[in-house]
């Protein structure tokens, strides 16, 4: 395991948030899972502290649904969290979450001194900093040696009111403060993203451009029994000179009903939404969708299970809701189906797409390489 320069957790003795910590059985990713994150209006983190409720209602909805994907890939250790545009390189070591890495279609990087985010368990008061360190490869052309530091904290415990006005108590929250800079210079043919870096090679290339330093906020609300974050908020500002220039500020809410525990219990707090009639009753609760291989190069197979019959068509479309494919593959009955979708026409990049059951839709996150 790393050896980590950072301040360990400091449990506070306080019992009446004991039974809230989070835990990597119950709250660390897992390869496998899909869900879905909704997209709302921009709202700002609010207050950390004790017994703080933090109101999201909101009157506008943002119809924009990003899928997120859990997998792994052969012959490389870890697992990626894809979301549309990325892709985020994590390794669950022990009771420690790190990440190892990002990328996107036109931007590659490797931590080879990975960044701790969180270790488990987490409960309010906790707190850690640590250091990361890596290489990157910009569009073929730059590389570029990044480091920087991560601090995170159980800042806050509480009520949280989503935007639509569900309350959810027991809220463990946690604030992530990432402050990384990198340096770029022209992509030597010698490039190797894995290789050690040294304070000698920082310094040198200062000599093709100035640093670039990104500082990036992820607040996240938990409800404990719940796997992944109930809500989020996302802030980031690239630092020029004495001036911050914002880049991201985006809120999204990951709906409770869609998260399942492991371990076969309904594991949600008796504050938070309880099951629904249409939940009980959902006829595609049983549904299926799993797209191999993904990345894809020429075809994706969509495999499906289908808990009834259905229509069945699909799209393949840009975040920015630009249509590349639409197609109709007709009637299929209950089932295991494997539909053989060629995508070879499409640029490298990440994609949604669209899986239309007569009205029921289903969202995947599609990558071409």
């Amino acid at each position: 395991m790393k050896t980590f320069s950072l301040s360990l957790f400091i449990c506070l003795p306080l019992a009446a948030f004991s039974q809230q910590a989070l835990r990597s059985e119950i709250n660390a990713p897992r390869e496998g899972d899909r869900l879905v994150k909704q997209s709302v209006p921009y709202r700002p983190a609010g207050a950390s502290g004790e017994n703080i409720v933090w109101d999201f209602r909101s009157d506008t909805l943002a119809d924009v649904d990003y899928p997120v994907a859990y997998f792994s890939r052969a012959n490389e250790s870890g697992m990626i969290g894809a979301e549309p545009g990325r892709l985020l390189h994590y390794r669950l070591s022990g009771d420690s979450l790190l990440m190892t890495g990002c990328e996107s279609p036109d931007v590659l990087i490797r931590y080879r001194n990975p960044a701790l985010f969180i270790k488990f368990p987490v409960a309010y008061g906790d707190s850690l900093q640590d250091d990361f360190s890596g290489r990157g490869k910009h569009s073929d052309r730059l590389e570029s040696i990044n480091r920087g530091k991560v601090h995170t904290s159980a800042d806050g415990f509480g009520t949280i009111v989503l935007p639509d006005s569900t309350r959810i108590a027991n809220i463990v929250r946690l604030h992530t403060h990432q402050t990384e800079t990198s340096r770029y210079a022209p992509i030597a043919s010698s490039f190797d993203i894995s290789a050690p870096t040294s304070n000698e090679e920082w310094a040198d290339t200062a000599r093709f451009s100035p640093p670039t330093t990104v500082l990036t906020d992820i607040y996240r609300w938990y409800e404990p029994d719940y796997r992944y974050p109930v809500f989020e908020t996302v802030e980031s500002c690239r630092v020029s000179g004495d001036s911050l220039i914002p880049l991201q500020k985006s809120s999204f809410v990951y709906h409770p009903f869609d998260q399942i525990a492991d371990t076969g219990e309904d594991r949600r707090s008796t504050d938070s939404l309880p099951v629904t009639e249409e939940e009980v009753t959902d006829p595609w609760k049983d549904l299926v969708c799993l797209l191999m291989p993904n990345p894809a190069q020429t075809k994706v197979n969509v495999e499906m299970y289908l808990p009834l019959g259905a229509e069945i068509r699909m799209q393949v479309h840009t975040i920015q809701g630009f249509t590349y494919i639409r197609k109709d593959f007709g009637f299929y009955p209950e089932g295991e189906h494997s539909i053989s979708l060629d995508v070879s026409s499409l640029p490298t990049d990440n994609y949604v797409l669209d899986v239309r059951l007569n009205d029921y839709l289903v969202n995947r996150v599609l990558m071409k390489r």
